[in-house]
């Protein structure tokens, strides 16, 4: 079993296998988003940055859209009470976006692990959030047909929002890393130049074949 350089999950090392070459050495990926985030990670930062930005812009209308029907009496005049139905709507609207275009990679990654016959972490991922998602939709269309009117937009919005975010910090760790060790790298590669530049000499010996002597011939650094 291979690890996956991105996420940590274990892949079978099969020929159909999402894989990529470096250097000679190949690597194993659950999904097509754990490889583009190896091979292109500054894109993939710019991209998830983008999502996460809109993803908490989209949430923090419906979690605020749900605390007065969840808390009515301690919220009371703090937040306006909007009518339930009039609340799901404007909630679906906000969701949509956040659970079928921010999430898309999860259901990318789910597919993937169809492929392969394995499940991974967008597996779990796309089928709890769209299994919320699904179920508070028919409620806001078709309410009479349940016994209890809850919705649970905000917690398919949360999940997949403070998952991006995590992988968002995660990667922004990893590129401040990788510039660090490329700083260190820098400083000891100019720190064994100069080591080398204080063992040069001043001054070589030449020998004057003819007259069978040394002759200092003096040499200055550069």
């Amino acid at each position: 079993m291979a690890t996956d350089p991105v996420c940590g999950m274990f892949v079978e090392e099969k020929p159909d296998s999402i894989q990529h070459i470096v250097d000679g050495r190949k690597y194993y990926f659950c999904s097509t988003q754990c490889l583009n985030e190896f091979t292109e990670p500054e894109r993939e930062l710019r991209k998830l940055k983008k999502h996460v930005a809109i993803s908490i812009a989209l949430t923090i209308p419906i979690v605020i859209l749900t605390l007065p029907h969840m808390f009515p009496s301690q919220l009371e005049g703090l937040i306006p009470l909007l009518p339930m139905e009039t609340s799901n709507y404007v909630m679906l609207v906000l969701a949509t976006p956040i659970q079928f275009w921010i999430g898309w990679r999860f259901y990318k990654g789910m597919w993937d692990g169809i492929k392969a016959r394995a499940s991974n972490m967008d597996t779990l991922i796309a089928l709890g959030t769209t299994a919320a998602y699904v179920y508070s939709a028919a409620v806001t269309i078709a309410p009479g047909y349940f016994p209890f009117a809850s919705v649970y937009f905000e917690t398919a919005a949360i999940i997949i929002t403070l998952i991006l975010l995590g992988r968002l910090l995660s990667m922004e760790h990893l590129q401040l890393m990788s510039l660090q060790s490329l700083a260190r790298a820098s400083l000891w590669t100019s720190q064994g130049e100069a080591k080398l530049s204080a063992l040069q000499s001043t001054r070589a010996d030449f020998l004057q074949s003819e007259l069978l002597k040394w002759v200092k011939i003096p040499c200055y650094p550069r």
